[in-house]
């Protein structure tokens, strides 16, 4: 009888071995199921973009080896496409404290423009030396973003003291563009009116001149909704400042914010601070 129940007590205790070991295995099998790879060009695409802004002492495959993983880089976020991470969101700049500041030798790389599914991208005090060191946004092919990017966003950025690039009118996917108390300058862009899927524009606090183009009137914002023009705001070629006339929309003006709302759409011209030239 003691024979037998010792022989059934080993039995048991190398049923439970063979489970913990089978337990292991499986824990193995879906870490790394459920820990995607990175592609390599975009991990290397990342690091450079990174770089270029905050200076080459930032060396990214040693301080983030898995920056959709278990090692995340702080502004950016991603998402598994057919298996693999790829970088979905980028913000660069201070936002919260342990946010990579810029250096003053900030530039955009053209790696910034090879990201393949790219939907938000944000600069925020990135760009902060007027004085001597008065940037350009870059003027490379912004548009091979043209099929991902959602939201751009330059805020706080007094060093960018160049015009708005042509560049902005060929993000065909763009819904948000916010260019937000920074140093930019010179006439908007005719070409912005390409933007069919714009529902959000902020222009606040920079040093624009020149007239607000008449093709922001023709935006296609909402079925049977156009742009007109408002006598009252300001001109632009041939006529005045761009705003909606619908009467499925509700308007309300403050003196510095045109916005349009119909459930979830929301359409914002911001024209604090915008200089025309009358």
């Amino acid at each position: 009888m003691r024979r037998h129940f010792m022989k059934k007590q080993s039995f048991i205790i190398v049923f439970l071995l063979v489970l913990l070991v089978l337990n292991v295995s499986c824990l193995g099998q879906q870490t790394q199921s459920t820990v995607a790879p990175m592609e390599k060009t975009e991990k290397e695409t990342l690091y450079s973009t990174i770089q270029g802004f905050v200076g080459n002492w930032w060396n990214g495959s040693d301080l983030y080896p898995d920056p959709c993983g278990w090692t995340p880089i702080q502004g950016v976020d991603c998402d598994v496409v057919d298996g693999l991470w790829y970088v979905t969101g980028l913000s660069i700049g201070p936002i919260h404290d342990n946010y990579p500041s810029c250096t003053e030798d900030s530039e955009f790389r053209s790696h910034l423009f090879e990201f393949k599914h790219l939907k938000t991208l944000s600069f925020y005090n990135c760009f902060v030396s007027p004085n001597n060191h008065g940037k350009s946004i870059s003027s490379l092919n912004w548009g091979k973003l043209g099929g991902t990017l959602e939201s751009l966003e330059f805020r706080e950025n007094p060093g960018l003291t160049e015009r708005i690039p042509q560049g902005f009118g060929e993000i065909m996917q763009l819904q948000s563009l916010v260019l937000l108390e920074n140093g930019l300058s010179g006439a908007l862009p005719i070409n912005l009116g390409n933007l069919v899927s714009l529902r959000r524009l902020v222009i606040a606090g920079n040093r624009f001149t020149g007239e607000i183009p008449a093709s922001l009137s023709y935006l296609n914002i909402d079925s049977g909704t156009k742009l007109d023009t408002d006598e009252s705001v300001g001109k632009t070629s041939g006529s005045a400042a761009v705003r909606l006339k619908a009467s499925v929309f509700c308007c309300t003006f403050d003196g510095s914010l045109w916005e349009f709302g119909r459930q979830k759409m929301v359409v914002a011209l911001l024209l604090m601070g915008f200089r025309f030239i009358l």
